[in-house]
Order: C-alpha cells, then structure tokens, then sequence
C-alpha cells in the first residue's frame, strides 16, 4: 500500500525552474506592491511574530480551502506534505548556495512546501485562488525571499529581499 500521494511532475517542473535566491539583494520591480528591505534586516523581520502569524494565517486558508472542496483530500494532506518536503529538500534547498542560517533556510523550506501544497491543491482540486500564494510564488519565481509583513492577513504588503 503506497502511504505517500505524489505531487504532480509539472508542479514539481515549474519549482525546478526557479533560480533560487538568484536576484537575492537586488531590485526588481514587481506587478505588486512590495517592502523591499536590505539583506542585513532579515533576521528582524524574520523574527517577528507578525512574520509567524502571517504564514500561518495563509497555510490555515489553503487547508480550509481543501476541506472545504474535499474532506478525503484533505485527510491525505501528511501524505501530499511528506512528499513535498521530500521534493524541496532534495530539489531546492540543496541549490542555495548563499550563507545564510539555518533559520532562514528554515523559512524558505516552510513557503516552499507550502507553494507545492497550494499548486498540487488548486491542480487537483480547482480551489480558490489565494493572493498570498501566488504572489509569494512570484516573489520566489523572480529570484527573491518574502520575508515579512506589513498589514493584517490577507490584505498586506510582502517585504522582500
């Protein structure tokens, strides 16, 4: 009996293409509003608990949003995680070749698992759009890190490296 649900392989494309980190520190102007801070600040906004409840606001919307459109689905959510954080650790975080601390490379595993979450999801299930998400998806797409928060979930501004 298999105890893992696969990601789809064109989810798991679309990640690979991703340069992560490659325009980490520079300005790039996106289709969106965001905070864009220096390297040197991300520990700070990291480490603020608005950070923390932000990310955990979006992660409780995706996993309603599957509830919602399929309990089954969503009792096999471990299932789909398990091999999504398989996939990240093995695919992505292994590119980063930046010293950063295991904090931070903490962080990016959390968003990136939980962006393979939300694409298998609205693949499968045609859930709702969620904003943060995509814009996260975006943010990491062009190179970057969202890092940080300004305004109450889900209206808000990234701040980004």
């Amino acid at each position: 009996m298999n105890n893992t649900q696969k990601i789809n392989d064109e989810i798991k494309e679309k990640f690979r293409m991703i340069n992560i980190l490659g325009q980490y520190g520079e300005i790039t102007a996106f289709s969106f509003n965001v905070n864009t801070i220096v390297k040197d600040k991300i520990e700070i906004y990291l480490n603020g608990i608005d950070w923390d409840n932000i990310s955990l606001d979006a992660a409780n919307h995706l996993r309603n949003e599957v509830f919602i459109k399929d309990k089954g689905v969503f009792r096999d959510w471990n299932k789909y995680s398990t091999d999504a954080r398989n996939f990240i650790k093995d695919h992505m975080i292994t590119n980063i070749h930046l010293d950063l601390s295991q904090e931070v490379i903490s962080y990016i595993r959390w968003d990136l698992i939980h962006l393979v979450l939300y694409f298998q999801f609205k693949l499968l299930l045609n859930i709702n759009i969620i904003d943060f998400y995509e814009k996260e998806f975006l943010i990491y797409r062009d190179g970057h890190f969202p890092c940080g928060w300004i305004g109450n979930y889900p209206n808000g501004t990234f701040s980004v490296v």
